[in-house]
């Protein structure tokens, strides 16, 4: 029974991420009718900065705050820009172009090795990638929407190439929380904006900038 228990963890535990995390893009959809893109990220990682600040004054890590403005803000405020144009389905689509990036960053950078099939699987993923980004208002120009969404992805690939080493460093829980916090700091200056907005959102908008 115990032995069964580790397993079941990883797979609990990738299962609700993939879950919230396709479920964030049309959230992001909905509380773009009502908030700003810059205010709503900043919102969106107050909250988050709340618990993992909770969680931090027990545990008291080391710091990672680079990676939290570069993979969370940097991040979050190119994807709420492009999704203003964007589909949610699209945008969620277009962001994974963050494993295209990784898979080069790791082989760059953290000297990990790519075999031949995965680089077709990521020539078929750029082509598809193009065809959806060709779909979208603006097409693939400079100031499109889907261009801000895959800024983003690159940005959240940066992000996730330096938490490989700290991560196996400070465990992932550490990591998270400095990302949020540091984050939400450097949002903060939309805080207020933020907090005004959503005091005039609907109901069904904060429920879902809450989530």
């Amino acid at each position: 029974m115990t032995s069964s228990r580790p397993a079941l963890l990883p797979i609990l535990a990738i299962s609700t991420t993939i879950l919230v995390w396709a479920t964030a893009f049309p959230a992001i959809k909905l509380a773009l009718t009502q908030l700003e893109p810059l205010p709503l990220a900043s919102i969106r990682y107050a909250i988050a900065a709340l618990l993992a600040a909770i969680w931090l004054g027990w545990k008291r890590p080391a710091l990672c705050a680079g990676c939290g403005i570069v993979g969370g803000a940097g991040y979050s405020v190119l994807l709420n820009i492009g999704q203003q144009t964007v589909a949610a389905g699209a945008a969620s689509f277009l962001i994974k172009t963050e494993s295209l990036w990784m898979a080069t960053f790791a082989v760059v950078l953290l000297k990990e090795r790519f075999p031949p099939i995965a680089w077709g699987g990521t020539l078929l993923c750029i082509i598809g990638i193009g065809l959806i980004a060709s779909a979208q208002a603006g097409g693939l120009t400079l100031n499109s929407g889907a261009a801000f969404v895959l800024g983003a992805a690159l940005c959240s690939a940066t992000g996730f190439t330096v938490q490989r080493q700290l991560v196996s460093r400070y465990g992932a829980l550490h990591v998270a929380a400095i990302m949020f916090i540091s984050a939400a700091l450097a949002l903060s200056p939309w805080l207020s904006q933020a907090i005004a907005q959503t005091g005039n959102a609907s109901l069904a908008v904060r429920g879902w900038i809450g989530f």
